[in-house]
This record gives C-alpha cells, sequence and structure tokens, in this order.
C-alpha cells in the first residue's frame, strides 16, 4: 500500500532494508521544520543529520546516464527555440512566442520552465515575465529558455535581432560572445572556478564593453537548474572530470537593452566540450 506521507514513505523505505540503527543524511534545504521534526520522531533509532552540502558534493560529477539526459533536455530546448526563431515576426508578442516554445516543450516530452522572450527595452531586463508587447523593426530578443526532462535541467541563451542590428547591439553581442569562448576555453580539469570566471570578463571588458560587471558567469546544472560550484570572482572550488557546467555571459542595458549567449559543457581530459547544437551568432529574425 502507499505511504501515507512522505516522512512514512522513508521510514518504510529504511525499515525493507534493514536499516534501524545508524545515520542518515537528509536534505535539509528541502524539508519545512515540522517535516524535520516529524522524520527525527519516526526514526528514532537513526541519527538523522543535514546532508544538504554532501548531498550536493556527491552530484557534481555527472555519470553516463546522467549526461544523456543533460544532453536529452539541452537538445529538446534548443529544437523548441529553433521552432520558435523561425515562427517570431514583426508584430508577434512575447507572450506568443513563449507560448509556442512552452507547447513545443511539451510535445517533445519535456516540462518547460518559464521561458524569458524579452524584445526591444524589454531585453535589458534579467528575467522578465513575457508581456503583450509586440516585436518591431531594430528590436533585440533576448531568449533565455530551459527545461526538465526525466528530471535533468537544461537551459539556453540566444539573441536575435529583426532587421539589420545597430552598431552598439553588434559590439555588445560580440563581446560577450568573446567571454564565453574564454571561459569555455578556460574551464579545464582542475582549474579554479574563478579563473573561468576572470577569463570571461577579461575577455569582454577587452572587447567592447570595459564597464562589464557581473556576479558569475554560470555554475553547475543537473538535477536542479543552478548547482554548486559557482563560477565566481575568487571561487577556489576545482572543475572536475564529468562535471557539467552551465556558462553564460549575459549584459543588460536597462531601458535600452540586452543580449545573451549561454552554453551547456562538459568537462573532460581535453577541456571543456560544449554539448550545444545550435549555432553561435546574432540571429537575424528577417
Amino acid at each position: 500500500t502507499a505511504a501515507a506521507n512522505p516522512v512514512e514513505a522513508l521510514a518504510g523505505a529504511l525499515e525493507r532494508l534493514g536499516i534501524r540503527r545508524g545515520s542518515a543524511g537528509l536534505d535539509e534545504s528541502r524539508l519545512a521544520p515540522e517535516a524535520w521534526r516529524r522524520l527525527t520522531d519516526r526514526l528514532s533509532g537513526i541519527e538523522v543529520m543535514a546532508g544538504a552540502g554532501h548531498l550536493a558534493a556527491a552530484r557534481r560529477v555527472k555519470g553516463p546516464y546522467e549526461i544523456e539526459c543533460l544532453n536529452h533536455a539541452l537538445h529538446l530546448a534548443e529544437e523548441a527555440l529553433d521552432v520558435v526563431i523561425q515562427t517570431v515576426d514583426r508584430g508577434m508578442t512575447e507572450r506568443e512566442a513563449a507560448a509556442v516554445f512552452t507547447a513545443e516543450v511539451v510535445k517533445r516530452g519535456g516540462r518547460p520552465h518559464p521561458p524569458v522572450v524579452a524584445m526591444g527595452q524589454r531585453s535589458g531586463i534579467p528575467a522578465p515575465w513575457p508581456t503583450d508587447g509586440a516585436l518591431r523593426a531594430g528590436d533585440l530578443v533576448r531568449f533565455d529558455v530551459g527545461c526538465v526532462y526525466k528530471g535533468y535541467c537544461s537551459s539556453v541563451g540566444r539573441t536575435a535581432v529583426l532587421g539589420e542590428p545597430a552598431a552598439r547591439q553588434e559590439t555588445a553581442y560580440r563581446a560577450v560572445q568573446a567571454g564565453l569562448e574564454a571561459a569555455v576555453a578556460a574551464a579545464t580539469p582542475g582549474a579554479p572556478a574563478g579563473r573561468v570566471f576572470d577569463a570571461a570578463v577579461e575577455a569582454i571588458r577587452a572587447n567592447g564593453l570595459p564597464h562589464y560587471l557581473q556576479e558569475h558567469i554560470g555554475h553547475g546544472i543537473g538535477l536542479e537548474p543552478c548547482e554548486p560550484p559557482l563560477l565566481a570572482s575568487g571561487a577556489g572550488a576545482r572543475l572536475e572530470l564529468g562535471e557539467v557546467f552551465r556558462i553564460e555571459t549575459p549584459y543588460y542595458e536597462f531601458g535600452s537593452m540586452g543580449v545573451s549567449v549561454k552554453d551547456t559543457v562538459l568537462v573532460t581530459s581535453a577541456g571543456a566540450r560544449v554539448l550545444n547544437r545550435s549555432h553561435h551568432r546574432l540571429v537575424d529574425l528577417d
């Protein structure tokens, strides 16, 4: 019979395995205080300890099945985004474009994350909800989308323009693309996470955005869309073989424009291998 609640389900599973003594680490970040109290009362012979940090560390290196699922989730999101890019035209709204992405992900067996489709001035807002704002000539469109497949997450960042891009738009895009490429090149086994961050920021500043600032330029990805380690300034965690990272170098000018590029990479003995299939260019929607 089915357990009455998650606490009983866990207790029953441990009893069936014959585990009645010892220690158990649980993810305290996902348990309400009342659930934690009920668990410790129910598992009276077991020492229940906070284990979120240990679980996160254990999930850093991905196995073959996990990499397969991450690949599928990524390519599913890219395919759905390709349909959106082929569909978007002058007059289409953010909400309509987001609905296309959501439908295409579901059609392919995924569960969509809330999509960011930011047009024109709204592309300069980091995470806006889609609105009824319509696409106009000269607008940038910033896509930040993803989905879940068999529990594993994906995230894709791309930028498009309707018509001829302005010089400022081209400069910003080239700069963040240079930063992404520098970060990918720096993501080698044993490299400190902070070094990957520094490589990206230095390249962006050297390629047209000297004032570029960002808290981080990515992190691990897996069962959660954001997993450790964070690729941030001064971060000392060293990259390990088999880790999968989401590397991103967005740039926002509030009230003006925003651009985004993002890749998912697997750390191998030969360096970071980009798992994305989609192209790296400012997409022309004309």
